[in-house]
């Protein structure tokens, strides 16, 4: 976690959760974590989804 850096995901109403998100919108493509809601995709180039938790968010 970066305390500095933190992905706002409050406006994303089919991510509710970090639960959520980890069980349902978030998958390890290659070498990047990619969050997916069934209509927008974010790829976090180069990030381990291991290395995500919920101090990286805001939901």
């Amino acid at each position: 976690t970066n305390d500095a850096e933190k992905i706002d995901l409050s406006a994303v109403t089919a991510i509710t959760s970090f639960a959520d998100l980890a069980a349902n919108h978030l998958t390890q493509v290659g070498g990047n974590a990619v969050i997916t809601d069934g209509f927008n995709t974010i790829t976090l180039n180069g990030v381990n989804i291991a290395d995500l938790d919920a101090g990286d968010f805001i939901f």
